[in-house]
């Protein structure tokens, strides 16, 4: 459960710095983190992504 806050901390964060262009810094900073090799920075970015696009279910009824 502490990890989904922490993910839906960092999403915030992009949210209140970067608005509606908060996806396009996270999936940058994914591809990035790919090109790079870091693989936990990858999932932690692409898990991002997916919570800005609400794909992760959090707040679904």
């Amino acid at each position: 459960m502490e990890e989904r806050h922490d993910l839906w901390a960092v999403a915030g964060l992009l949210l209140g710095r970067y608005g509606p262009q908060a996806g396009a810094k996270a999936e940058a900073n994914a591809a990035k983190a790919e090109r790079d090799g870091d693989d936990e920075a990858h999932a932690i970015w692409t898990d991002t992504v997916h919570a800005l696009d609400g794909q992760d279910g959090v707040g679904r009824a």
